[in-house]
C-alpha cells in the first residue's frame, strides 16, 4: 500500500524487546506517523488507519545508525499474529 503520501515497511520479523529496528534508509521525516497496519483494518478498509483504525507508533532515528526504531509493545501486536503472517507499518 504505497500512495503519493505514504509507504509501508513490511517485517517478516516479530519487534524484538518492545522495538521494531529498521536497518534500511527510509523516507521518513519528523512528523511523519507510523501506524501499525492489523490484517483485520487491512482486510476491513484499507484507508482504516488513516481514518483512526490504529494508534500512531512512537519512532526515533538512532543518530549514530541512522536506523529507524519504532516502539512496538505486546499490547500493539493484538490482533495480529507476527509468527503466521506478516506486520506492515504504514509512514504518512
Amino acid at each position: 500500500m504505497t500512495t503519493p503520501s505514504t509507504f509501508c515497511i513490511v517485517s517478516l520479523l516479530r519487534p524484538a524487546n518492545g522495538y521494531l529496528l529498521v536497518t534500511k534508509k527510509v523516507p521518513v521525516l519528523l512528523g511523519d506517523e507510523i501506524v501499525l497496519l492489523k490484517p483485520s483494518l487491512i482486510m476491513d478498509d484499507p484507508s482504516a488507519s488513516r481514518q483512526g483504525g490504529s494508534v500512531g507508533l512512537p519512532w526515533f532515528i538512532q543518530e549514530s545508525t541512522g536506523h529507524l526504531i519504532i516502539n512496538v509493545s505486546e499490547s500493539d501486536l493484538v490482533g495480529t499474529d507476527i509468527r503466521k503472517s506478516r506486520s506492515g507499518l504504514e509512514i504518512t
